[in-house]
């Protein structure tokens, strides 16, 4: 009996410690399981930190894009009223160019007068009578 007990002490240790190595490998299990979980969480805040930053760099480069739009629509806007200031220029160059060959017309009008009346002039017979003879007296010149 005595030998019986024994044994079954032995048996019942020998299972105790069975199960104090099965236990010690859950715990190692569950201390790599906990750092493998660990490493993930690290890994997916780093990812997050990453897309964030791309999120940002995406937003810089859409307001530098609407800022390039808004610096091309005011020069395009200054190019049209350059353009209609050119125009309005031109416009006032050509009302300038007929004004003056209006001018042009009615001074070779006036020449054209001035020539008939000299020639009706030239045509018209004077008398002698009305041609004095000029005389020079100490150096004037009388009738």
């Amino acid at each position: 009996l005595e030998r019986h007990k024994k044994s079954e002490v032995r048996s019942q240790k020998s299972e105790v410690r069975s199960q104090k190595s099965e236990v010690r490998s859950q715990k190692s299990e569950v201390r790599s399981q906990k750092s493998e979980l660990r490493s993930q969480k690290s890994e997916v805040r780093s990812q997050k930190s990453e897309v964030g930053s791309q999120k940002s760099e995406v937003r810089s480069q859409k307001s530098e894009v609407r800022s390039q739009k808004s610096e091309l629509r005011s020069q395009k806007s200054e190019v049209r009223s350059q353009k209609s200031e050119v125009g309005s220029r031109k416009s006032e160059v050509g009302s300038q160019k007929s004004e003056v060959g209006s001018q042009k017309s009615e001074v070779g009008s006036q020449k054209s007068e001035l020539g008939s009346q000299k020639s009706e002039l030239g045509s018209q017979k004077w008398p002698s009578s009305a041609i004095v003879p000029m005389k020079t007296v100490a150096g004037i010149e009388c009738k």
